[in-house]
């Protein structure tokens, strides 16, 4: 088995950052958070917090009303 180098270790975290990031922002965004909260979850013990947070808030679309869909009717 060969070794990774340098830039192959590189584009890996690229990646994996990439898997780990977008996802992060788009879930704060619907929070209402900016985006820097995004850059801090590269730091584990701070993305580990920040996900608390997120399971734990308030989400606004939990404070719209949702429209009674027992009489068949749609929008």
């Amino acid at each position: 088995m060969s070794e990774f180098s340098k830039s192959h270790l590189l584009i890996l975290a690229f990646i994996a950052g990439v898997f780990w990031l977008v996802p992060l922002h788009r879930i704060y965004g619907r929070l209402g958070l900016g985006k820097g909260w995004t850059w801090l979850a590269l730091f584990p013990p701070i993305g580990m917090i920040l996900l608390w947070i997120a399971a734990f808030a308030r989400w606004p679309l939990e404070d719209e009303p949702r429209p009674d869909l027992r009489d068949g009717e749609s929008n």
